[in-house]
């Protein structure tokens, strides 16, 4: 390694949990320099904010689905050795590209194969066109106390509740039968 160079981390999600929890390690590195990439959408400017003062940190609020046209970036690329990319700003139980609350897509999203959600399943991955990205579902246990459950205090789908029959999601209401309803008020 060339040295004038840096050792270069770049971590994307670092106004997370996860990432400013790695920033202060990764920065106490000698001859080091990170690279923190965060949307803010998710993560908060207030667990980073003791590092933005630092030489050897340059935070960039951008959209990884969108190209980043920073000179500054990319100067920081050519001028220094990559080393580490921490890629910590996904959801790591949505497929990237997937809104979770109502099933729209980005231009970007991938088709999963497998789609494991923790604790409970996302209600946007049923709708379409999500359902069709998210390939086999499965929802991994993680522990949510049943009495968290039970208070009715989450507005989450249950395990049980992921067991649809298998059909197609651009099918049209009448395809799968018939029911009638009837209904009224007092």
């Amino acid at each position: 390694m060339n040295a004038t160079k840096k050792k270069l981390f770049v971590i994307t999600g670092v106004a997370g949990l996860l990432g400013s929890t790695l920033l202060p390690r990764i920065l106490s590195k000698k001859n080091s320099i990170v690279v923190g990439i965060d949307n803010l959408k998710l993560g908060k400017i207030k667990f980073i904010k003791r590092f933005l003062s630092k030489n050897n940190f340059f935070f960039l609020k951008a959209d990884l689905h969108r190209r980043i046209n920073s000179s500054k970036f990319k100067q920081i690329l050519t001028r220094n050795q990559l080393e580490e990319i921490w890629h910590l700003a996904a959801n790591s139980d949505i497929p990237s590209g997937i809104n979770p609350d109502n099933g729209t897509i980005d231009s970007c999203c991938i088709k999963a194969d497998i789609t494991i959600c923790l604790g409970f399943s996302k209600i946007g991955l049923f709708a379409y066109p999500a359902s069709q990205f998210i390939g086999e579902l499965l929802v991994a246990d993680i522990g949510i106390p049943e009495q968290l459950i039970s208070t009715g205090s989450l507005n989450l789908l249950t395990l049980a509740e992921t067991s649809f029959p298998i059909r197609s999601n651009i099918s049209h209401k009448g395809t799968f039968g018939s029911v009638l309803v009837i209904g009224g008020s007092k």
